[in-house]
């Protein structure tokens, strides 16, 4: 009932003329006229809106019809759908633990440091989104809004393939997570020193970090797809905070796009 004012579409033509004409030029009549009149209500932002919001996004990616093609150009159809799946959400898992419950071994207090504002794990600290996704709590994409949306769905999708449990010599129930986060051209080349200050890690966490790209040992989450991370020219496997901190954050990103880097997130227990 609050749909703006339709401006006036060119009359179509009567059926009466085109009584006689041949069947393919009376389709082609009408399909320039269906066409005509999607592209002036798809003009119309709320009405464009209103036609997306009834399209699951599964189709507009698949371009199912000239209605979804129409609709998946539009890039305010895919901003609001990015947002509302990357919202922040409460803090789950060893995000919630770096928060509250974790070891600090490098300030001497083997427990909860005596002084969080100076000893931290990530500050400010990690967030989960809604659609179970880790990312950082400052998120500003710069890429298309659709590509973005994609890389999500296609991470979501991926975790399904990879084993849960991370391995690496855990002595705890650790789990890959999966984990997004916006890059762009002041960050640099994917490194680990580049990525873990891009989260925020504390300098002494920086510092102790262990290439797991090369290990070949079978309790080193050999069910991770590895071939998945090599397919991208920039990806990085690895643990951070060998004696530093307990569970130790671990790795495994890629570069899927020049302002995105994407993967799995998680933590591993060392004694």
């Amino acid at each position: 009932s609050n749909l703006p004012f339709l401006p006036p579409v060119a009359p179509t033509r009567s059926p009466k003329m085109d009584r006689g004409a041949p069947r393919a030029v009376v389709a082609c009549r009408a399909s320039v006229s269906h066409s005509r009149s999607l592209d002036t209500l798809l003009a119309i932002p709320h009405v464009a809106f209103c036609m997306a919001s009834r399209i699951p996004m599964s189709a507009a990616f698949l371009c199912a019809s000239r209605t979804c093609r129409a609709v998946g150009d539009l890039p305010e159809i895919w901003r609001p759908a990015l947002e509302a799946c990357m919202m922040v959400g409460p803090p789950t898992d060893v995000v919630q633990q770096w928060r509250e419950n974790w070891y600090c071994y490098w300030d001497g207090s083997f427990g909860m440091p005596r002084n969080p504002e100076t000893h931290y794990v990530f500050r400010p600290g990690l967030e989960v989104a809604l659609c179970g996704v880790v990312r950082p709590r400052s998120w500003e994409p710069s890429g298309p809004a659709r590509e973005m949306f994609k890389e999500l769905r296609s991470l979501l999708h991926l975790r399904g393939r990879i084993a849960s449990t991370i391995g690496w010599g855990d002595e705890g129930d650790g789990r890959w997570i999966p984990l997004l986060v916006p890059w762009s051209g002041v960050d640099g080349a994917l490194t680990t020193q580049s990525l873990l200050s891009k989260l925020g890690a504390h300098e002494e966490i920086i510092g102790a970090c262990k290439d797991r790209g090369t290990d070949s040992s079978k309790d080193m989450s050999q069910d991770l797809p590895k071939g998945w991370l090599r397919s991208h020219g920039e990806w990085l496997l690895f643990h951070a905070g060998s004696d530093k901190l307990n569970p130790l954050p671990c790795f495994a990103v890629a570069k899927v796009r020049p302002d995105l880097v994407a993967g799995f997130i998680g933590g591993i227990c060392h004694t």
